[in-house]
Formats: C-alpha cells, structure tokens, sequence
C-alpha cells in the first residue's frame, strides 16, 4: 500500500509542476496581449500624477485612432473576473480630461464609437517630449 500512496504524491507532484509551468506561460502570454492592447508608447515628460488605468487609457489613445469602451475594458481588465460596469471607462476619460485639459491635451469623444486624441492633443503631448514610463 505504501507503493501506492508513494506514486500517487509522485503523480500529483509532476501534475502539479506541469500546471505551474502552464499558468506561468499563459501569464506571461496576458502579459504579451495586454501590452500590445494597451500600447507600450512611451509617455511624455511633464504629465501630471496618473493612475495605472488613466496611464492605460492614455497610452491605448496614443497608439490607436479610437480607443472604444470595449478596448479599455479589455486591456484594463483582461485578467478579472469581477469587472465593473463599463460606464466606468467614462469616469476615467472624464478624471483624464480634467488633468490633461490645463496642458492642451484634449479628446474627442464619438459616441457610440469611443474616445481618440484631437489633432491639437497629439501635437501637446508631442511639445512635452517623451520619456519611457517605468
């Protein structure tokens, strides 16, 4: 009987290492979709104190036309299974704006269709000049 219990832990222990190897794998794969979603644009010098979703937002309008509220949803909760209700992106382009605004930097808002950064906003975030966020 001892045989049997021996190579039964011995089973679980190699199930188990092989588990661990695959979570590891599939997060750093997260790690890789939520990087390309998100945008790894450097930011500029000169912005004031973001959150990480702001920061996020930010970085995905830099990188695409048009970020929908889906996009940011996505990329801000890709790896959660308790998402807020989607309205949330709104406060966080609202509480963007409100930071961004004094600086030049402003979006346009498409409704139904999402949020991007205006000609004028590009070109502010451009007279700031970039560094790399850590």
């Amino acid at each position: 009987m001892q045989s049997a219990d021996r190579f039964t832990v011995e089973f679980y222990q190699q199930d188990n290492q092989r588990l661990r190897a695959r979570v590891d794998e599939l997060e750093e794969t997260v790690r890789q979709l939520r990087g390309q979603l998100e945008g790894e644009e450097p930011l500029p010098d000169g912005l004031p104190e973001l959150t990480r979703n702001e920061t996020a937002l930010l970085r995905m309008m830099i990188a695409r036309k048009q970020v929908s509220r889906e996009q940011a949803m996505m990329a801000i909760y890709l790896d959660r299974e308790d998402a807020p209700d989607p309205k949330i992106v709104d406060v966080w382009v609202s509480k963007l704006r409100r930071k961004l605004n004094p600086l030049g930097i402003t979006f346009l808002t498409s409704w139904g269709r999402g949020w991007s950064l205006t000609h004028a906003g590009r070109a502010a975030l451009d007279s700031l000049g970039r560094r790399e966020m850590a």
